[in-house]
């Protein structure tokens, strides 16, 4: 009766043990949004469909890192510390060849998920960069505008949020034959430089700038009257489709952009999730990296 009893006991815990945990770690700087809200829903969504991990879960570790390689350093080795499987990043000058380097180090899997540039790599055998290269991109919108052709295009470049290679762009549009006016914008009012587009004849322009700043890009370009029915414009932020462009819905402008989203896709996402891919290809590509 006694081993019996044992026997029943030792099956009773078997049934109720622990499922088994994949840990995935983050590092983030405390900006990025993707951080607090697409890892940890991307985690719950998979946890929830027993189909795909059957009874084991997937555990997410979240470490900040502030503006300095020590911190970088240290919440990457926090990570580590945890057990984790692999770890997630945002690509970014500062954290990237850091937590590239340890995870190559310790032979750690790390995806980042913004734009990788080449020109700045850190070789690692265990990074893996989620989102297209600058390369990449330039390249899309190098085959993209030559494939409308036109016969000269304005090149809009805001330097600091530029995502081309704007010298590999203008270079390949050049050797195909096109004239190229490249404007570089530094000021706030840039409707002098945008009329100066207007006034020599470029009305396809390629504007290579932040999303946050395509709303007063357009408006701008309104009251400098190049925005009309002859108008195209190449966009090439990857958040291009979280943009409100209800300012220029009636100008009659041809407007294109980039995205990394599926339209065809038949993931049955909740409200939530559906507007952060929608808003920001790093948390879609975060979501994506974690199915």
């Amino acid at each position: 009766m006694f081993f019996l009893l044992c026997v029943l006991m030792l099956l009773h815990r078997g049934e109720s043990r622990a499922p088994l945990s994949i840990r995935i770690g983050g590092v983030f700087r405390r900006s990025s949004p993707e951080a607090d809200t697409m890892l940890p829903l991307a985690v719950s969504y998979v946890n929830s469909k027993q189909d795909l991990l059957n009874e084991t879960r997937i555990d997410s570790f979240l470490k900040y890192a502030d503006d300095s390689h020590v911190s970088a350093y240290t919440v990457t080795c926090d990570e580590f510390e945890q057990r984790v499987l692999a770890v997630v990043s945002s690509a970014d000058t500062l954290l990237d060849p850091v937590v590239g380097s340890l995870a190559d180090k310790y032979a750690i899997p790390h995806f980042a998920t913004g734009l990788e540039d080449t020109t700045r790599m850190v070789q690692s055998n265990f990074s893996i960069h989620l989102a297209p290269s600058r390369d990449d991109l330039t390249r899309c919108i190098l085959e993209l505008t030559l494939s409308l052709g036109l016969e000269r295009v304005g090149v809009v470049s805001h330097s600091p949020t530029s995502v081309l290679h704007t010298t590999s762009l203008v270079d390949g549009l050049q050797a195909a034959g096109l004239e190229v006016l490249l404007i570089d914008l530094a000021e706030k009012d840039i409707r002098p430089d945008l009329s100066r587009l207007r006034k020599k004849g470029f009305y396809a322009c390629i504007v290579d700038i932040s999303p946050n700043l395509i709303k007063t890009f357009i408006g701008q370009a309104m009251q400098s009257g190049l925005v009309s029915s002859e108008t195209t414009f190449i966009f090439t932020s990857l958040d291009f489709s979280g943009v409100n462009l209800e300012l220029g819905r009636y100008s009659g402008s041809t407007i294109l952009g980039l995205s990394l989203l599926d339209s065809k896709s038949n993931l049955q996402l909740n409200e939530t999730v559906t507007a952060l891919v929608e808003t920001s290809y790093k948390s879609a590509v975060l979501f994506d990296s974690v199915l």
